[in-house]
């Protein structure tokens, strides 16, 4: 009573009963508390006094938002608009989760923002057979997985024979026939078809390795700390092997739903109706075949394509055809030979 939120009046004699008022509402005492929650960066808290709903909290969170220091370490806190699911490679397809997972899991190869190649990961090199049916990958010693535990060479062998065997990862893969440890950190990939863009396709999101028998452990520069429907927290890891990032924790706060309508975005403080304006676009329409059909069928598909492009397209001066792969982009060469 003393804060202003009750007041108590009593009533002579007896059988007559107190009256109890409530002077706040329910939402004007947890607003200070949430904001209390918020400035300590326990999302969590604060989510529970808005009774789990995260949309309530939409309007008192976007200054808590951005980049902080927090005890004197640099942290991102990201709005989200979707569940945070599993962060395991097979699981995911969006652009925004595989960015995650890249920072969770490390690969044998990965690729770094601005080349078109691939670079050493849990590899530290690799090299090609002149027949390109044989790879060897020699693994990284001294690399550690998120829990502290020093990653094996058979702790790889296992992950890329898990990647192997799983349907929803191998589709790019299936070419590989065995992999094998030749020798103390050395793994031996072998093909029955040889292929030049191995270590490019071992490079993408879906091959990441996460540990054998703990799939939210991984060997990546950032390991999950907290991990829930509405919340993540990844931090900077100790072990990592490579270059450590600038970030010492990264939070994913989720802020809102998808929303039910498509938005209208406008641009200016003018409403009166503008002139369309209808124009072809720069991109471009890529059209590949199944490479695990029959050989007849690719055949007729191919040449179906090929007929209906030219029936459709083939007369229109405004379009540029092209049969050949992109411009610029060239199969490259295997590695150097063993």
């Amino acid at each position: 009573m003393k804060s202003g939120w009750l007041s108590w009046r009593a009533q002579a004699g007896r059988g007559h009963r107190a009256t109890l008022h409530c002077l706040v509402t329910t939402s004007e005492l947890s607003a200070p508390l949430m904001h209390a929650c918020l400035e300590k960066g326990d999302y969590q808290s604060a989510l529970q006094l808005a009774d789990g709903d995260p949309a309530s909290l939409h309007h008192i969170i976007t200054p808590f938002l951005g980049g902080k220091w927090l005890k004197h370490q640099p942290t991102l806190r990201i709005p989200w608009y979707r569940p945070l699911t599993s962060l395991h490679p097979a699981r995911h397809r969006r652009r925004a989760e595989q960015h995650i997972i890249c920072a969770v899991h490390a690969g044998l190869t990965r690729y770094e923002p601005g080349q078109a190649q691939p670079i050493a990961d849990l590899a530290h090199h690799w090299a090609c057979s002149d027949d390109g049916l044989r790879w060897h990958f020699y693994l990284r010693s001294g690399a550690h997985w998120h829990n502290g535990q020093p990653l094996s060479d058979d702790d790889i062998l296992s992950a890329v024979q898990q990647l192997l065997a799983d349907p929803a990862r191998n589709s790019g893969l299936l070419h590989i026939d065995a992999v094998t440890l030749v020798a103390p950190w050395c793994l031996a990939v072998y093909l029955h078809a040889p292929d030049a863009l191995l270590a490019h396709r071992l490079a993408h999101p879906v091959c990441r390795l996460p540990h054998p028998r703990q799939p939210e452990v991984g060997a990546g520069p950032f390991a999950i700390a907290r991990h829930h429907s509405h919340f993540l927290r990844l931090e900077r890891q100790p072990w990592y092997f490579a270059s450590h990032p600038l970030l010492h924790a990264i939070e994913f706060w989720r802020t809102g739903t998808v929303a039910d309508k498509p938005a209208w975005i406008t641009v200016g403080k003018g409403s009166a109706p503008q002139e369309a304006v209808t124009s072809t676009s720069g991109g471009f329409a890529w059209l590949m075949m199944n490479a695990s059909l029959p050989a007849p069928l690719a055949a007729w598909l191919r040449q179906t394509a090929l007929t209906l492009n030219q029936q459709c397209f083939g007369k229109r001066e405004d379009l540029q055809i092209h049969t050949e792969i992109l411009p610029a982009l060239r199969v490259p060469h295997p590695a150097r030979s063993l």
